[in-house]
């Protein structure tokens, strides 16, 4: 005799296809968040003089450029979890987000050359770490209207 669905089964099957995108989709967001928050960590340390030795700064960038690889990834999750009805909602923040991390790769390059020289100027090295911090800011403001606009 054939297995037969009934309607417990049905709504049991319907929930779980309605929730897992949402638990995947809030998943990323927090690790996306979490990396925001380790890049902009490592470039207040910078910024604010607590590494002070070149060492320090080179750590501390490489830690920046790490979580800028995992946030971009984390970010593309997101992109591709967001519910179908909501994309077109949070496209134009989606694109802000991705210009953000645009902006941090390209002041974490230009920190990257600037520790590369063997007298790096101490004020450039602050500056790209304050603009890395402040792209990161926006992108994270950016990820919290996309998660506000898919939680209505």
């Amino acid at each position: 005799m054939p297995y037969q669905l009934n309607m417990p089964h049905l709504k049991y099957i319907f929930l779980l296809i309605t929730i897992t995108p949402l638990l995947a989709f809030s998943q990323v967001s927090e690790k996306a968040a979490r990396h925001n928050s380790k890049i902009k960590e490592h470039s207040l340390r910078i910024k604010y003089g607590e590494s002070r030795t070149h060492r320090e700064h080179v750590k501390n960038s490489e830690e920046i450029g790490k979580h800028l690889d995992s946030a971009v990834i984390e970010h593309e999750r997101l992109k591709k979890n967001v519910p179908k009805k909501y994309r077109d909602d949070v496209e134009r923040n989606t694109a802000m987000v991705e210009r953000q991390h645009l902006e941090a790769r390209r002041h974490h390059n230009a920190l990257k050359n600037e520790l590369n020289k063997e007298k790096h100027n101490e004020m450039a090295v602050r500056h790209h770490a304050n603009r890395i911090h402040a792209s990161v800011e926006k992108a994270e403001k950016e990820e919290g209207i996309i998660k506000a606009k898919t939680e209505r």
